[in-house]
């Protein structure tokens, strides 16, 4: 009696314990490299990057369709015959009217640095078919550095909040965007560029019509999306790339920075001016942003003489920021008299 009853308790709410809780895992999954599994869910890929000591170092979810699309089914799928692309999923998109067409992710992996690069490709697409892919990281525990400038900046960037948008320069100081913090509007300096604590790297293709958001609305992810198609040359021929960035993994965040500061970014070929640095260039902004006159000028003008600063210019980014910023007539007729500093 007393199993019976303990049957006729315990089961119902095992079944109820497993329907609330319990997630299946993805039906399949890619491994690439050493380092990189991506696990194929009923609508989207999952990705996991690992480490030598079982740890995760990024976390992410790819291939949200972001047109009014829906993902029908996904799919493992073999390389392009390309002999650097070692793992590739397909998502097939389906439109009420417009018939079903593919994306096709395809993962290509450098194994001497263990970095891997990730290209989403339109694959038996409508030719007059747009589809934009959508990328997301989550944020974790990591640090994070780089990005683009915002006007309420920190650093590490974990605390930053920027809703998707383009990911181009922008003014952050114009009203419509000092109104609205929250939004994040980016600032003059953009980069597609990320890096973690945890030792990873994060970096999109220049070529790609990239917007991003970072935590936005306190969401805790990078995303980045590829709003339209561009075309790279691959093996003598051009392919449409919808979305293409390159995930590094390094033993820490010096060391991947090093790896991908090589393979990314030019070394310069010759030295700077020096002049720059004997006789730089002064700028009021730092010290008075907005709030400049007449007066501010010729003070700064006088304490760089006083202390006997060494100077080439003083007002020549001044006269440049009234002239952009096009101030009322009475502060642009003093700005006239900045010249004669």
């Amino acid at each position: 009696m007393k199993k019976l009853l303990f049957l006729v308790v315990f089961v119902p709410v095992a079944f109820w314990c497993l329907a609330r809780y319990w997630r299946p895992m993805p039906f399949s999954h890619v491994a690439v490299g050493r380092s990189l599994l991506l696990f194929v869910g009923d609508n989207n890929v999952e990705l996991r990057l690992g480490s030598p000591d079982g740890s995760t170092r990024l976390r992410g979810v790819l291939g949200r369709v972001d047109d009014g699309g829906a993902v029908s089914a996904v799919s493992s799928c073999s390389g392009s015959g390309d002999s650097h692309v070692v793992g590739c999923v397909e998502l097939t998109v389906s439109e009420t009217g417009k018939g079903d067409h593919l994306l096709r992710l395809e993962v290509s992996y450098a194994e001497k640095v263990d970095c891997y690069t990730f290209k989403w490709r339109p694959h038996a697409a409508p030719a007059d078919h747009h589809v934009s892919v959508l990328d997301c990281f989550a944020l974790d525990d990591a640090l994070w550095y780089g990005g683009a400038h915002v006007y309420d900046a920190r650093w590490p960037i974990n605390a930053q909040k920027s809703a998707l948008q383009p990911h181009v320069t922008g003014d952050y100081l114009s009203p419509e965007w000092r109104s609205n913090p929250s939004y994040g509007k980016y600032g003059s300096l953009v980069e597609p560029y990320w890096l973690l604590s945890s030792g990873v790297g994060i970096i999109v293709d220049e070529k790609i019509a990239l917007s991003s958001s970072f935590n936005a609305a306190g969401d805790g992810r990078l995303c980045l999306q590829g709003d339209r198609s561009t075309t790279a040359e691959t093996g003598g021929h051009e392919v449409p790339e919808v979305l293409a960035y390159t995930v590094c993994r390094g033993g820490n965040v010096a060391e991947v920075h090093r790896t991908m500061s090589g393979m990314f970014f030019p070394r310069p070929h010759r030295t700077p001016d020096v002049r720059m640095m004997r006789m730089p260039i002064w700028s009021t902004w730092a010290r008075y942003k907005v709030d400049v006159d007449q007066s501010s000028v010729e003070e700064m003008a006088e304490q760089i003489v006083y202390y006997n600063f060494s100077h080439r210019y003083l007002i020549f980014t001044i006269v440049f920021w009234f002239v952009w910023n096009s101030l009322p007539a009475s502060l642009s007729s003093a700005a006239t008299h900045y010249i004669k500093i």
